[in-house]
C-alpha cells in the first residue's frame, strides 16, 4: 500500500475517533448537522482512496466483491 493510501485511512480514522470520541462525552446530543462538515470530508477522502485504487467512486470500492473489505 502507497504511503498516500495510509495517510488517507489514518485520516478517516482520526475522523471517526473524533466523532465518537465527542459522542461519547457529550453524551450523544450534538446539535443537528453538527458533524455534517466532518462527514463531508469523509466523503472526500474515500473518493480519493477510490481513485487511488483504480475505482471510479467510492461506491464502486465500497461494493466490489473481489477485495471483501480490503479497503478498511
Amino acid at each position: 500500500m502507497t504511503r498516500q493510501k495510509k495517510e488517507i485511512l489514518k485520516k478517516i480514522d482520526n475522523i471517526e475517533l473524533q466523532i465518537l470520541c465527542d459522542t461519547e462525552m457529550g453524551c450523544g446530543e450534538a446539535p443537528d448537522h453538527f458533524y455534517d462538515r466532518l462527514y463531508e470530508e469523509q466523503d472526500r477522502l474515500f473518493e480519493e482512496l477510490a481513485h487511488l485504487r483504480k475505482y471510479k467512486t467510492a461506491w464502486d470500492m465500497f461494493y466490489d466483491e473481489r477485495g471483501f473489505l480490503d479497503w478498511m
